[in-house]
């Protein structure tokens, strides 16, 4: 099964929100790459994009980054909603991914599904947490809400193997881990544990 590139885009970290008592930084404001045929990837991120919040969390995680965050994909074909329903522009990449596909959305991936793209060999490691910064970024105050009640987060790649990886043509799924939960599937069960947290 192979999915076509849309765009490969990336980021550095740029201010985000001036509050009183601190400035938000942030690499969510990506840009399309227009000036090279390939990128190299590494085991935690594309040659040119940046995270800003690498905190270690609990059992060595972190906040964003890292190997299980290495690559943040959405389904292209979720635009034309979006700009429908919020009645925005909404050029790609507005969401701040790195890999803007067609062709596949969050109910037909499962955690553990292997892509190849280039010479890079990928894991789908799970979905996008909608983050508040996204309401900053877009200028929704309820983007959070809506992401989680409709699903369209895209998700994370972890990287198995790094190399270099072409800026157009296609990914390719070469294996599918239909006995895993898909990546919508995977967001409502973090839903159920963030409630569960707060009551």
């Amino acid at each position: 099964m192979q999915l076509s590139i849309v765009s490969v885009n990336v980021g550095g970290p740029q201010v985000l929100r001036k509050l009183k008592t601190k400035t938000i930084y942030s690499s969510i404001d990506k840009h399309p790459v227009v000036s090279s045929k390939e990128l190299l990837l590494t085991y935690t991120n594309l040659a040119g994009d940046q995270q800003v919040d690498t905190k270690p969390k609990e059992l060595g995680r972190q906040l964003h980054g890292g190997n299980e965050k290495a690559v943040y994909v959405y389904p292209a074909t979720h635009y034309g909603t979006w700009r429908k329903e919020l009645g925005l522009d909404l050029p790609v990449p507005s969401f701040g991914e790195n890999l803007t596909l067609d062709g596949i959305a969050e109910d037909e991936v499962h955690i553990g599904d292997m892509w190849q793209w280039g010479e890079a060999l990928f894991e789908v490691s799970k979905p996008r947490q909608p983050c508040y910064k996204l309401k900053w970024q877009l200028g929704v105050e309820d983007i959070e809400d809506l992401m989680w009640t409709n699903g369209r987060c895209g998700w994370y790649l972890r990287v198995l193997t790094p190399g270099i990886v072409p800026t157009s043509g296609n990914v390719e799924v070469i294996y599918k881990n239909t006995h895993a939960m898909t990546v919508v599937d995977a967001l409502r069960e973090k839903e159920k544990k963030n409630r569960k947290s707060q009551s």
